[in-house]
């Protein structure tokens, strides 16, 4: 009987070891970091796995969730690895600082064996998106340092430039896993374009014109009709059928003119530059009618450890807050320089947040005195912590009569074009894929998934393996594949390929 025992007590002990063996060759990575382009990664983590993976995940989608978890073994193509993927993104410049630093987080990993059994996720061709996985109502966490992070920018693009140690790119060192598009947008109900064309006689010199009909025309719309008048002609004054115009005519004659409003269509990177000093710009900047020189138009934005809020200022900037002779404010690194809004509803809460209540007022965000990343942050340089809740923002701005824009990324940007948000051209140009490869479309960035120091040689091979998937498929869910960028970006000033530099 004892020697039964003892063989029975020897065989489990054997399991037990080959269950302990099994779960030590698991490969465990947890990643962090842009927000923006989540649904890209999300999409290669179950893209480099073998069929039959499973997930869980918090939020309504798996491609779309910030925390999330992955159990599975790679591809062949990738090795056949077991492993285990946790993310919790919360943006670039703070994933780029707990990474190097290696901060325990707690309280934000998914634990790949606590939630219960996770149902298996459905891969996805990009730009179609990964499913499946279980939707978590009450997680449970795990406590370890980032082993990567996205971001949306170089690090020196980050509030703490390279004060770090560098972290390496997984990708390729200088254009990253691929380019990840932003767009700029205003909140339902902004006002839109108008085009009217009516017949328009003109006399040579003269700033006085008359038309068959005014209706629909009004003071501050653009005219062209041709070479009669000149560029940059607007409508001063309106008198029954009889215009005045800004500029004389060129030509004495009859022909259909064009009258234009632009309303809040397009934004471009000198009114970019001025409403992040700002805050909010007259709305008459925007569409040239001196009838809205008294609506005001604010700027919502991100928070200071968003890559998307670090892209689009070097962007406004031309890349030449980096470059010490440009004279610019180091709009990056000094918090105080960015004045951003937050909306509010008629009982004072956040909308996008706390609230999706019609918004009632703009105002400063907040001072964060004590801030756990950038010790403090003070009044109107913060913002929301997810692109998320500025699209929420967006489809819930009716309400109030003024107006108000945002940047966001391509995932977030659909999300608010759905819910009637409006999509404005940057520089004249609407977003496209192809907009961007042209050279014409230049708010984008490169992507990076950088590395930490220390990593294992199955951890470093599995970063590896998530940078090719992106870089061969998946990052056209958030952006371009690199193979796909015709165009680079390159400063005219110390010639060094940066954030927010001239395309060519």
């Amino acid at each position: 009987m004892k020697s039964k025992m003892k063989s029975v007590l020897a065989v489990a002990s054997l399991i037990a070891l080959g269950a302990g063996s099994l779960a030590q060759a698991q490969t465990v990575i947890h990643v962090t970091g842009s927000t923006a382009f989540r649904g890209a990664a999300n999409n290669a983590f179950g893209n480099v796995l073998q069929s039959g993976w499973k997930a869980g995940f918090v939020g309504s989608s798996l491609s779309g969730a910030n925390q999330a978890v992955y159990v599975g073994t790679t591809t062949a193509a990738f090795g056949s690895l077991p492993v285990v993927i946790e993310t919790d993104f919360t943006g670039s410049s703070t994933g780029v600082i707990q990474t190097s630093n290696q901060t325990t987080l707690t309280g934000v990993w998914l634990s790949p064996t606590g939630n219960g059994t996770l149902a298996a996720g459905v891969n996805a061709t990009a730009p179609a998106t990964v499913s499946g996985g279980t939707s978590l109502s009450s997680p449970v966490f795990v406590s370890a340092p980032p082993d990567a992070t996205f971001a949306d920018v170089y690090q020196a693009s980050t509030p703490v430039g390279n004060t770090l140690t560098a972290l390496t790119d997984a990708g390729n060192s200088i254009t990253g896993v691929g380019g990840v598009a932003f767009i700029w947008a205003a909140g339902v109900g902004s006002p839109a374009p108008v085009t009217t064309s009516v017949s328009t006689t003109t006399t040579a010199g003269s700033s006085t014109a008359t038309v068959t009909s005014a209706l629909g025309l009004a003071v501050g719309d653009h005219l062209s009709d041709g070479k009669n008048v000149q560029v940059g002609t607007t409508v001063t004054a309106i008198s029954g059928t009889t215009l005045t115009l800004s500029k004389p005519a060129l030509v004495s004659t009859s022909a259909t003119g064009v009258y234009t409003y632009k309303g809040l269509s397009n934004v471009s990177n000198q009114l970019a530059e001025a409403i992040f000093k700002n805050g909010s710009l007259p709305l008459s900047q925007f569409s040239g009618s001196t009838n809205d020189t008294d609506t005001n138009v604010f700027l919502v934005g991100r928070s200071p450890d968003s890559g998307t809020r670090a892209a689009a200022i070097q962007e406004a900037y031309e890349g030449y807050d980096l470059d010490t002779a440009s004279g610019d404010l180091a709009l990056s690194t000094n918090l105080g320089a960015i004045q951003q809004n937050f909306p509010i509803d008629s009982n004072g809460l956040i909308v996008g947040t706390a609230s999706t209540a019609p918004i009632a007022s703009f105002e400063l965000t907040p001072a964060v005195l004590v801030d756990p990343v950038f010790t403090s942050i003070p009044l109107g340089g913060n913002g929301y912590a997810s692109g998320g809740n500025v699209a929420s923002a967006l489809i819930n701005a009716n309400g109030t009569s003024d107006f108000f824009v945002a940047y966001v990324g391509e995932s977030d940007a659909q999300t608010a074009l759905n819910g009637n948000a409006v999509e404005l051209t940057y520089n004249g140009f609407a977003f496209s894929h192809e907009a961007i490869d042209l050279g014409q479309y230049t708010f984008w960035s490169y992507e990076h998934l950088y590395k930490a120091a220390g990593l294992s040689t199955n951890q470093v091979a599995l970063a590896g393996d998530i940078a090719s998937q992106i870089e061969a498929s998946d990052a056209l869910v958030s952006g371009v594949r690199p193979t796909d960028l015709t165009v680079g970006r390159n400063n005219v000033v110390t010639s060094k390929i940066a954030d927010g530099t001239v395309v060519f």
